[in-house]
């Protein structure tokens, strides 16, 4: 007979969860459980009937458990909402729930790649650097002015170059010397002054002149 009182407990448990399942969720297959659960019951409380019938039960046989029944226990379900529910409960107030900081991931470090320069290389690039900036002259110091020209030649040799030179002219002798200073080579300005002058290759003052252009051109 305690067996069958410990089942009918265990089937009265059994069924309060299952209809508060029913209760939350109705669902066709909790209410067959639910049901079965019933019919199980029903059975061995008929059977108990029976054993009633035939005799009565002392109350030392009766389990602790009928005498001073067991408090209800506290579904899994209230237990999470008395957890998440913050504030005061008897006021209509919807629930708070907290929500859990996320954890913000560490950035993550880019690795540059390193860029080395091999010797040879650098050596190579370097030199043809060098060659260039050897072998091309400044573009500033190519292009000169025939007034540099002009400006580099004194009073003096100015008088005695259009005297004996350019027949006396110093209009003459500005505009040729203004042609040769747009010119970038000492050949093509030697050249231009032989056809401009009628004079001897041993004319001091044509000697002169001539010094004074190969400075103005290296």
């Amino acid at each position: 007979m305690q067996a069958l009182l410990n089942d009918i407990e265990l089937d009265i448990q059994e069924l309060k969860c299952l209809m508060e399942a029913v209760s939350r969720k109705p669902d066709s297959a909790l209410r067959e459980v639910a049901k079965r659960n019933i019919v199980q019951m029903r059975g061995r409380l008929d059977i108990l009937l029976e054993q009633l019938d035939r005799g009565a039960i002392p109350e030392n046989e009766l389990p602790d458990r009928i005498i001073n029944p067991m408090p209800e226990p506290v579904s899994a379900a209230a237990a999470e909402e008395e957890e998440i529910v913050v504030g005061n409960p008897e006021k209509d107030e919807e629930p708070v729930i907290v929500p859990e900081a996320p954890e913000m991931p560490e950035p993550e470090q880019l690795e540059l790649p390193e860029v080395t320069v091999e010797p040879a290389q650098s050596a190579e690039v370097s030199m043809k650097i060098e060659t260039n900036t050897a072998s091309t002259p400044i573009l500033a110091e190519r292009i000169k002015t025939a007034g540099d020209l002009r400006r580099s030649i004194s009073l003096n040799d100015s008088f005695r170059f259009s005297r004996e030179l350019f027949g006396g002219s110093m209009e003459q002798m500005n505009h040729v010397l203004q042609q040769i200073g747009e010119m970038h080579s000492l050949d093509a300005a030697l050249v231009f002054l032989s056809s401009k002058i009628k004079v001897e290759e041993e004319n001091e003052a044509k000697v002169d002149l001539v010094e004074l252009l190969k400075k103005y051109f290296i």
